[in-house]
């Protein structure tokens, strides 16, 4: 019935089936069961087409964990749900930093900002990414920021970082 109702277009009451079909399944089988790997991927699914990344993120970091123990890193199921998994985290990490860049744009707090950029940061760290041209570009914004309240030896590191970076995945010719 959740895939109908998705099918539908009801998310909400596709969202609540799915939970409770995974209750039961739980209840009987177990959480780490092998087959409640594709429940919650299907959850996490759902909860992205509602908009709701914070739990999709949540049911796809249970779905890995149990494709992982049953079917090692190497599998397409695995590999696949770490893909979706890795593509919410990445939007999540890009959308921190335009909030941030937003924020020094409009005059507003800088710590705030800061914090934003951190948080893209920590994200790319978090998911193997830290050498990804988008995590320079966010090592640039915190380095705006250092520079914004006069704390140039702060921004002069994050911008070598930054550098580095970009000259790995670029090349040392590339016009940065």
């Amino acid at each position: 019935q959740a895939v109908i109702r998705d099918e539908q277009g009801d998310l909400e009451a596709a969202t609540e089936l799915s939970e409770q079909s995974l209750a039961i399944r739980v209840e009987v089988f177990g959480e780490m069961h092998p087959e409640n790997a594709q429940v919650y991927q299907n959850i996490a699914a759902i909860y992205g087409m509602r908009d709701r990344q914070d739990d999709a993120i949540h049911f796809y970091y249970k779905a890995l964990k149990i494709r992982r123990k049953e079917l090692g890193d190497d599998h397409p199921h695995t590999i696949g749900c770490f893909a979706r998994l890795l593509k919410l985290k990445l939007d999540k990490a890009a959308a921190f930093n335009k909030k941030g860049l937003a924020l020094m744009k409009a005059g507003g707090d800088y710590t705030d900002a800061l914090e934003l950029f951190r948080e893209a940061s920590d994200i790319y760290f978090e998911m193997g990414r830290e050498d990804y041209p988008d995590a320079a570009s966010v090592l640039e914004n915190v380095a705006a920021v250092y520079i914004s309240v006069d704390m140039l030896e702060d921004a002069v590191g994050a911008s070598a970082d930054a550098l580095k970076i970009y000259r790995r995945k670029l090349g040392e010719d590339h016009e940065v």
